[in-house]
């Protein structure tokens, strides 16, 4: 699989397995096959601001565990806590076969970030992005992250 363009990177998005049976939310996903992406019930504006398009980077206990690309728009399930969805194409996974703790968010993201509350977040409005990418911004951000996942020179 060739090394994907990051330049549409623009999210970070925390989750959770939704069983406490799982260790990684999204787990065991084949790349080739594309997933609903969970949002909580309250949060339909925020599942919504993500463009088709858009890459959102998921992180689990402050691991990087996939990159998405948003292929759909956001639809509604019968879940209580989970209503929204959107459909997304995984682009990398290190949860894909087995579970990897490797990809640590802050090495990944070259800042310090803690997720919360299961929402996409501008990965511009994080505090230590401006302050650890202010010379190369998001160009620069999508650089090191191909780096980190994809070895990509």
């Amino acid at each position: 699989m060739p090394t994907p363009k990051l330049n549409k990177l623009f999210w970070l998005k925390n989750v959770n397995p939704k069983d406490t049976d799982e260790d990684w939310a999204y787990e065991g996903l084949p790349l080739a096959d594309n997933f609903n992406l969970h949002w909580p019930t309250q949060a339909k504006s925020n599942a919504e601001r993500a463009e088709i398009g858009d890459i959102i980077l998921l992180i689990q206990f402050t691991c990087v565990t996939h990159l998405v690309e948003v292929v759909g728009d956001v639809k509604s399930t019968n879940s209580k806590k989970h209503k929204w969805v959107r459909e997304v194409k995984p682009l990398w996974s290190g949860v894909e076969v087995t579970p990897t703790t490797e990809k640590g968010s802050d090495d990944v993201l070259g800042f310090k970030y803690r997720c919360r509350d299961g929402q996409v977040i501008s990965i511009q409005s994080c505090k230590g992005f401006a302050r650890r990418w202010k010379g190369g911004g998001l160009s620069g951000l999508h650089d090191h992250v191909s780096k980190r996942l994809f070895g990509a020179p």
